[in-house]
């Protein structure tokens, strides 16, 4: 189950919400590692264009290369410095305690160098590059919410969150402001979060939600989407490390304790029906407030 209830009962407001992160907690892995592991490896092998892209323009492409080179060794002291528990150090690689798998770093461009990660770490990573300003370089996304990397290889975050409503208004400047100044001295952390009507993780199309859940299903047959999300930039290369480490639980377990069924309420209950829309929610919304109101009630 995820750690994180990201619902204080506050009017819903699209903010980045970024905060100071410890580098000590800059991943997350846990009792899931080794499925989590086998989910990924296997959305890489049946849907690696999907997943797996790098600009491809020439110059980018061997930048990126020199920045996922980077990634791979801080991993590898980070793992080893804060992970024992998961991860130990061999001859050859990374050894993974779960699994027994040995993962080396790749070689050649950045593609073949990011791919180990899916068998690695839990988290998908993207690489922002250190231009003004900053534009998506290369990524590994295996759990995609129903976006893929495909389509936004070479953007800036303007660009990326076009379909976010209010995004080129009210925060595209902020964000692009932000990036620009990250330090490899200073990194952050926030969370997204949207309900799905489907616990599959990897999720790399819009599709329309399910119009049959009632106020009596709809809690059993939802799903809280957390994505935990990390930046920090890397000293040698200059390159934003973006990492996503997804969650999802159903709903019904979560909004068991009264409390947070009253904060998820007022959170949903002021979403304005374009923010609806744009969480792929809008075809269950209406039963869900309803489902989320009589229990608060029953109480």
């Amino acid at each position: 189950m995820s750690p994180y209830f990201p619902f204080t009962g506050d009017p819903y407001t699209p903010t980045m919400g970024v905060k100071p992160l410890d580098l000590a907690a800059w991943l997350e892995p846990d009792g899931s590692l080794a499925d989590d592991l086998a989910e990924k490896s296997r959305v890489l092998a049946s849907a690696r264009d999907l997943v797996l892209r790098v600009d491809p323009d020439p110059e980018k492409a061997r930048a990126a290369a020199e920045a996922a080179e980077e990634l791979y060794a801080d991993l590898e002291r980070h793992l080893i410095q804060y992970h024992l528990t998961h991860y130990a150090l061999s001859d050859s690689g990374i050894r993974i305690h779960s699994t027994g798998e040995v993962v080396s770093s790749g070689n050649g461009d950045a593609a073949e160098r990011l791919a180990p990660l899916a068998a690695l770490i839990q988290e998908d990573v993207c690489l922002l590059s250190p231009t003004s300003p900053p534009r998506l370089a290369a990524g590994l996304v295996c759990f995609p919410s129903r976006w893929n990397i495909a389509e936004k290889i070479g953007l800036d975050a303007a660009a990326i969150h076009q379909p976010v409503p209010g995004f080129a208004r009210t925060l595209a400047q902020p964000a692009t402001s932000f990036l620009e100044r990250i330090t490899p001295e200073r990194s952050f952390w926030r969370l997204n979060w949207t309900i799905h009507d489907s616990n599959v993780r990897f999720a790399p199309h819009p599709v329309r939600s399910r119009t049959d859940l009632t106020e009596d299903d709809v809690l059993a047959s939802t799903f809280l989407r957390i994505e935990r999300q990390t930046l920090r930039r890397l000293p040698a290369t200059g390159f934003v490390v973006f990492t996503i480490r997804t969650y999802i639980d159903r709903l019904d377990g979560l909004v068991a304790d009264p409390d947070r069924r009253e904060r998820l309420r007022r959170t949903l209950d002021s979403m304005p029906d374009d923010a609806v829309a744009y969480k792929g929610m809008a075809t269950f919304i209406a039963p869900l407030r309803r489902a989320l109101a009589g229990r608060v009630e029953s109480q």
